[in-house]
């Protein structure tokens, strides 16, 4: 399959990388997945609210981790405005670490106002799979110091800043849906148009290389 959207919520997309939680995988014939627990669940496992308790959906995690349908680990990562307890989101990154660095598949990071703990934790593992950024909107300085680390690359979205875009080196360019409703191919073609660059060069597969 030729992918071009790194990651998306719509359960159907052709040529994308499907975001789910582990108690929601389903696998259909043809879809490709990656698979985490978000930082916004983090609160309501904890609190009991959510379908499994932390420990359940870690294990879950881990157990589906290791299907052929799933080629990326995530989204999980740091949210400072609805992910509740940072220690909590910092440890629940961790085991997604782990796990991805185990199966040997991409994380797909959210940050939210994360960057400074994202880094140290990029350093801290100092991994060998690549990190995504997935949806990234910060400033010139974030994406500058997040890209002075070589294993992350950075994903954009329908909302973007054309500044930081044409500051991304292109082989750690991507471009995603989200939860937009343009298709991948408006989106691919507002970036590229931006960057300079042919909407070949935004394929999602380098990801895995």
């Amino acid at each position: 399959m030729e992918l071009l959207d790194v990651h998306t919520h719509k359960p159907d997309a052709a040529g994308a990388i499907i975001s789910v939680r582990p108690w929601q995988f389903n696998p259909k014939p043809g879809h490709v997945y990656s698979v985490g627990i978000h930082p916004w669940d983090i609160v309501a496992l904890s609190e009991g609210g959510g379908p499994l308790t932390p420990a359940e959906a870690e294990a879950g995690l881990y157990e589906v981790a290791q299907h052929p349908a799933v080629v990326a680990i995530g989204e999980c990562g740091i949210d400072h405005l609805c992910g509740g307890d940072v220690g909590a989101q910092i440890a629940v990154t961790e085991e997604h670490i782990r796990i991805s660095e185990r199966f040997g598949k991409p994380l797909i990071v959210h940050c939210v106002r994360g960057v400074n703990e994202i880094i140290a934790l990029y350093r801290r593992y100092n991994p060998r799979r690549k990190w995504l950024i997935h949806g990234f909107r910060g400033s010139i300085g974030s994406a500058t110091a997040l890209l002075a680390c070589p294993g992350i690359n950075l994903s954009y979205g329908e909302r973007f800043r054309e500044d930081v875009v044409r500051a991304t080196p292109v082989e750690r360019l991507y471009v995603e849906t989200d939860e937009s409703q343009l298709s991948i191919e408006e989106i691919a073609s507002r970036v590229a148009a931006v960057r300079g660059c042919r909407i070949s060069d935004l394929s999602a597969s380098r990801l895995f290389l």
